[in-house]
């Protein structure tokens, strides 16, 4: 998994820069030589910030590769949803009563505190 996060750091690494050690991000630039790093993510955060005329309210979450655990945080919603990509690419149904909803949840927590997100 990769992310956007990691733009910087490979930009740096192509330029032959140091890499400042406060970044968030990895250089993919072993992943583009077909080679991954024995302790590259297995899962990755996200959050969504914007609320607005398209409809997708405010949330964040994790995801493994197969499972996303999502919360939507906003006062009038407050809800949390998992989506099972392999047998629901499309994510039209959540089986949020799954029983991997701690271990997703620790996760979660655990990558927020990595990246320093305010509660």
């Amino acid at each position: 998994m990769v992310s956007n996060l990691d733009f910087a750091e490979t930009f740096l690494e192509i330029a032959g820069t140091k890499i400042p050690e406060d970044t968030q991000g990895r250089p993919l630039v072993p992943l583009m030589r077909g080679k991954t790093p024995k302790k590259w993510r297995k899962t990755f955060y996200y959050h969504y910030y914007e609320a607005g005329g398209h409809g997708v309210p405010i949330h964040y979450g994790v995801t493994d590769g197969r499972y996303k655990l999502i919360r939507f945080p906003d006062d009038k919603l407050e809800a949390w949803e998992l989506f099972d990509s392999k047998n629901d690419p499309m994510e039209m149904k959540s089986v949020y009563d799954a029983p991997l909803i701690a271990r997703l949840k620790k996760e979660l927590d655990r990558l927020r505190q990595h990246y320093q997100v305010e509660k």
